[in-house]
């Protein structure tokens, strides 16, 4: 099936009139049967009037929309929902191209606007509680009324139960902390022309390009092993050590040679001789699994971001102080939490939840995880979390 590509969109501001927001119209339909040539770019200018409310559609079709940059034809995407959601995801890693191996800032930003009061006439009749509800509802102006009070968070990006598996994807591009571990890798040797045995030299592989590998000295390749390239964050985080940036894997196809043939399956960045390469972990799926709510959730502390951004977005991806030691596992939720100081004769210190985070993958004593739900995007190291779901077994 052709992939329809859906125009990645990086912003160092996005503002949001209130008129960008207005309620979804009467005549939007319900939803919407992606055909060839759609982007979610052009469906948010044909049913919103405005293209840069693109990530309304992707907010509400998470379930259906893995990555934003692809939709495909036959998918079917809800353009209704409870609640308006403003929010711009972060920019997924490349399938192809030749970036450098650090991601683009994203700034998240919504609003939700607050009803106007309304007040019913002295003279008329007292209205049913039924009828009053009615009245209530969405029948607002855009702008609201002089002298009423509009009180709404400048960034947010509401959370609507949005849980959706890990894909196998996302598990592979996360990356992970060395945590201190003397790792043993291959080296990317460069790419192969199909007559070639072997080759050097300076170019950046593609996807599906072979390429040439020299195995660990302490071990060996085997046909149909896959393995990953990665890129090593240089900055060093004390016990947890460096993070390991996936850049692509690489499937081996011929070990009969002293320089072992791989071919390039999936691209997330730059993959540039000389790399090092690691064996792929194996990725275990749980389908219709879901987290569950707990109470009291094991608690820790954000210790990196992989991105080197001020602001975090959805898709952005943390690391974390706890790990498969400290009992967490694939698929947990975590809320990340501020303490608001006392302020003038404030009585008392409230935590307050910025953001939720689902682990992805597990280290003995640190943990990936994805940013799920923005509150505050000005969420720094440092910040305390709490498991608030976790998966059975």
């Amino acid at each position: 099936m052709p992939r329809v590509l859906a125009r990645p969109l990086v912003l160092a501001a996005l503002i949001a009139l209130p008129g960008a927001l207005a309620a979804q119209s009467t005549d939007v339909p319900e939803t919407h049967t992606v055909k060839e040539g759609d982007t979610l770019w052009d469906l948010a200018r044909q049913y919103y009037t405005d293209p840069l409310l693109w990530p309304r559609i992707y907010q509400m079709n998470t379930g259906v929309v893995e990555d934003p940059h692809w939709i495909y034809p036959g998918e079917i995407l809800r353009l209704k929902s409870d609640g308006a959601v403003v929010s711009v995801p972060a920019d997924p890693a490349p399938v192809s191209g030749d970036p450098a191996p650090i991601e683009a800032p994203v700034v998240t930003t919504s609003e939700t606007p607050a009803e106007p009061a309304r007040e019913a006439a002295a003279s008329e009749a007292p209205v049913a509680a039924e009828e009053m509800a009615a009245a209530s509802a969405d029948t607002g102006d855009v702008f609201p009324m002089q002298g009423a009070i509009k009180v709404a968070p400048v960034f947010r990006a509401d959370f609507d139960d949005n849980f959706r598996a890990i894909t196998r994807a996302e598990f592979y591009q996360s990356g992970f902390m060395t945590e201190g571990k003397s790792l043993t890798y291959g080296e990317l040797l460069g790419p192969v022309a199909p007559t070639q045995v072997a080759a050097r030299g300076s170019q950046a592989a593609r996807l599906y390009s072979q390429v040439a590998m020299r195995p660990p000295a302490a071990g060996a390749y085997q046909v149909g092993d896959t393995v990953m390239a990665i890129w090593i964050d240089p900055r060093g985080f004390g016990e947890y050590g460096n993070i390991v940036v996936p850049v692509g894997m690489i499937r081996v196809l011929d070990v009969s040679r002293p320089e072992v043939i791989g071919e390039v399956v999936a691209q997330y960045n730059s993959i540039i001789p000389g790399m090092k390469l690691l064996p792929a972990e194996k990725f275990n799926e749980r389908p219709g699994v879901r987290p569950q709510p707990i109470a009291d959730g094991p608690e820790g502390t954000i210790i990196a971001f992989r991105s080197k951004d001020v602001l975090r977005g959805i898709q952005d991806i943390v690391m974390v102080d706890l790990g498969r030691n400290g009992g967490l596992m694939a698929g947990d939720i975590l809320e990340a939490r501020r303490t608001i100081e006392p302020r003038d004769k404030m009585p008392a210190v409230v935590p307050e939840v910025v953001a939720r985070l689902q682990v992805i993958h597990l280290g003995d004593k640190s943990a990936t995880a994805r940013v799920i739900w923005v509150q505050y995007p000005d969420v720094p190291v440092g910040t305390k979390w709490k498991v608030v779901s976790r998966m059975p077994g």
